[in-house]
Formats: structure tokens, C-alpha cells, sequence
């Protein structure tokens, strides 16, 4: 589990396909107090540290996990997000975040705005039930609001800090960006489809169910 809050930028130092599966070597600061097994967030995908030395650490990525999201379009010298699994007792300084993305969308706006920046991002039309305006979302592993919800695309605003600190700082219009969605909101969402609730929840729904009355 992580709250989307990035600790830094690792550098890829070894990209290798053998096996059927991906191998990522990753050289970051964070892996000076990591060790084999441990858990790790890369642009927003949980990876188990199969390999470490001094400061840098390597992953063993399964067929699916490349499907799902971006780290095969990853070259030498990258830089990934990275975030180490929450600790019990630890601060949630963003949402919680599985590290299990749900697929990729791609960026078709990014634009300074009054010192801020304005990023809006495609995604297929079947996913924006789980897109809901002033809700969370990960966007390569960073907890980000979303602004503002249309019919194809969404919209966030990012801080300086943000655009320093992150893959968010260099991606551009074109570029494609691993998602998680907010998983208290699937969780929601998928109750609701099994007991057959399609309607939404306003007062209307909330006076049929006897929750609100006169």
C-alpha cells in the first residue's frame, strides 16, 4: 500500500527481457535502506525488489504487469517515480494507492496557467465511471485531484513542487501515463453494479430508500 506521495526520481541504469519477463534495474538514494522483497512503487506499479546493491535495486516485471501499464516503453537513463510501501503508524499524505494500475491514458493538454500547471489526460470512455470531479486519482503513482471530469478526458492542477519532483515535470502532450483509480471509489462502484443499483445517489434515490424524509 502507498499514498502517492513521491519520495524521488530513480535513474533506469538496465533494461533486459529474459524468462518471459521484464527486468528493470533501478538506481535511486531510497535503496541505501531497502532490501530483497521488499515493496516498491515505480511510476505507480507495486514491484517486489528481487536484486539490490549500495543504491540500486532490481525488479522482475510479469507479462500482464507490462500490459497494464507503461514501464516497457521505459528506456536507459529514464526517470521512474518512486515511493517505498507505507509504514503502519505513517503519515497519508496523499490517498491510498494499491500500486495495481488499471491501464494508461495519455496527455492531450499541458499548459502553465497563472503559476500553476493544467494537465488534462484521455483515457478510454468505459473507465470515466471511476473518474469523479474533486476525487483522487494516481497519475504514475503521484496522488493528484482531479479538477474537472468531461466526456473522454480529465483535468488536474499541479504545483511547482509537483512538476519538480516528478515524471509530471517532463511528460508532454503525446505521452502516455500509467492510472490507478481511487479504490474506495471501485469498491463503491462495484457494490453498487451487484445489487443493481444504476441510478445515481441524490436525494431522489436517498428519499426512495427511506434515508430521507419529510
Amino acid at each position: 500500500m502507498f499514498t502517492g506521495i513521491i519520495e524521488d526520481l530513480g535513474t533506469i541504469t538496465r533494461i533486459e527481457k529474459r524468462s518471459g519477463l521484464l527486468h528493470l534495474q533501478v538506481k535511486s538514494k531510497i535503496f541505501l535502506s531497502e532490501k530483497v522483497g521488499n515493496s516498491i512503487s515505480v511510476n505507480g506499479v507495486c514491484l517486489t525488489i528481487t536484486a539490490i546493491k549500495t543504491d540500486a535495486a532490481g525488479f522482475d516485471i510479469m507479462a500482464e504487469t507490462v500490459k497494464k501499464s507503461i514501464l516497457d516503453y521505459l528506456k536507459l537513463t529514464d526517470k521512474v517515480n518512486l515511493e517505498r510501501a507505507l509504514k503502519v503508524g505513517d503519515r497519508i499524505g496523499g490517498h491510498f494507492v494499491t500500486g495495481h494500475v488499471d491501464g494508461t491514458g495519455r496527455i492531450v493538454e499541458k499548459r502553465k496557467v497563472s503559476g500553476d500547471y493544467y494537465v488534462r489526460v484521455e483515457i478510454p470512455g468505459e473507465n470515466m465511471k471511476f473518474i469523479v470531479q474533486k476525487g483522487s486519482i494516481a497519475l504514475d503513482g503521484i496522488s493528484l485531484t482531479i479538477a474537472k471530469a468531461e466526456a473522454t478526458t480529465f483535468t488536474v492542477h499541479l504545483i511547482p513542487h509537483t512538476i519538480k519532483t516528478t515524471t509530471l515535470g517532463f511528460k508532454d502532450v503525446g505521452n502516455r501515463i500509467n492510472l490507478e483509480f481511487d479504490l474506495l471509489g471501485k469498491y463503491v462502484l462495484n457494490s453498487r453494479e451487484k445489487v443493481g443499483i444504476s441510478s445515481p445517489i441524490n436525494e431522489g434515490f436517498l428519499r426512495k430508500k427511506g434515508f430521507v424524509r419529510s
